[in-house]
C-alpha cells in the first residue's frame, strides 16, 4: 500500500505564478527518487483556488513523474 504525501497549498497564487510552476517547484523539492512509494494529495485552501486546468496540469504533471520514477527504477 503506498504512503500518501500531502502538500498543503494555501492561498492564492500571484497572477504571474501558473500551476506549472508550482508543479516545477514541487518536482524540485522530491527530486526523481522522493515520490517513490507515495501518493501525492493537495489539500488546504489553495487548491480550491485553482482553477480545472490548473488542477489538470497539476494531475498530468504527476503523472509524467510516476513515469520518469518506474522508467529510472527499470
Amino acid at each position: 500500500m503506498p504512503k500518501v504525501l500531502n502538500i498543503e497549498l494555501k492561498g492564492k497564487l500571484n497572477p504571474w505564478i501558473s500551476a506549472k510552476d508550482v508543479i516545477l517547484h514541487i518536482l524540485k523539492k522530491l527530486t526523481v527518487k522522493g515520490g517513490v512509494g507515495y501518493v501525492i494529495e493537495y489539500s488546504d485552501d489553495g487548491i480550491k483556488e485553482l482553477s480545472v486546468t490548473d488542477r489538470a496540469t497539476l494531475q498530468i504533471w504527476e503523472q509524467n513523474l510516476a513515469q520518469l520514477l518506474l522508467f529510472s527504477l527499470a
